[in-house]
């Protein structure tokens, strides 16, 4: 998963640029060997404002307001372009903000806190009880700190619907 979160002001935008999920728990590592290439059919969205290459079995569930979104044949799933903007704050569970502002967080929580604290706060949105998150490992992309923070994630999480 990528996160860039670009500061501006008092608010924090937060966008999720990929965030995969798979159905297993644990699959096993094949042995390394040389991967096929995989083509992949382009894709635009309705209103223009993105656009991916789409892997052959792959499905697009969604494609506007910069978001695409896609599912595979075993119950993957990846989400490219998913924005939430959040201002400087005492994160605040189920209380989401206003005039743009999705949700407070405070700028000093890791990314990793930064991711759980999104998806808590959309289970709430939801109507649903917080997911269980963990994160395996968080690798910070090095951008100018006044523009963004960025980070690349492995994570698992189990809501209502299991894994």
């Amino acid at each position: 998963m990528s996160i860039a979160l670009r500061k501006s002001s008092t608010l924090l935008i937060v966008t999720l640029a990929s965030f995969a999920v798979t159905s297993g728990c644990h699959a096993q590592q094949p042995e390394a060997t040389a991967a096929p290439t995989i083509q992949l059919q382009p894709y635009t969205a309705s209103d223009q404002s993105a656009s991916a290459g789409v892997p052959s079995g792959w499905h697009v569930t969604k494609g506007q307001e910069t978001v695409i979104a896609l599912s595979g044949s075993q119950g993957e799933t990846v989400s490219l372009g998913d924005t939430v903007i959040a201002k400087n704050g005492a994160f605040q569970l189920g209380q989401p903000g206003s005039n743009g502002i999705d949700l407070s967080m405070p700028y000093s929580a890791t990314l990793p806190q930064k991711l759980t604290m999104i998806f808590q706060e959309s289970a709430a949105a939801s109507g649903n009880p917080s997911p269980q998150i963990t994160v395996i490992s968080a690798t910070p992309i090095q951008l100018p700190a006044a523009l963004c923070q960025c980070g690349r994630f492995a994570a698992s999480f189990s809501g209502l619907q299991g894994p």
